[in-house]
């Protein structure tokens, strides 16, 4: 299959996430902008000096997120205050940084399997 030079604005990327106490960890999709390979280099040494931190990112690049449900295992729209209340989580922040870092660099969801 030839490569087919096409612009991507967004790619959507699996986030593991380890709850502590569970056994198994979760995922959640994370739909995140990408950018560009300069403005890519910007950003991080933009978080590297301090001048913008991970909330900023994240409340600007992250899109979407799916997979999140409630403890009644309802499931949680997408939201501003949503992703606030994650970003404040540790053991969900970490992993949720680390996935738009995969993002930038194309690493898609992985493909459903049959």
């Amino acid at each position: 299959m030839s490569f087919v030079l096409k612009a991507i604005a967004d790619v959507t990327v699996d986030v593991s996430i380890h709850v502590p106490g569970e056994k198994k960890p979760s995922t959640i999709q994370a739909r995140w902008t990408l950018h560009d390979w300069d403005a890519f280099q910007d950003r991080v040494r933009q978080m590297q000096e301090g001048e913008i931190t991970d909330e900023q990112l994240v409340g600007e690049d992250l899109q979407h997120l799916d997979g999140i449900a409630d403890e009644k295992g309802e499931p949680l729209p997408y939201s501003s205050d949503l992703r606030d209340q994650l970003m404040q989580m540790g053991y969900v922040r970490r992993p949720l940084m680390a996935s738009w870092f995969e993002a930038q660099n194309g690493r898609a969801k992985a493909a459903a399997k049959n």
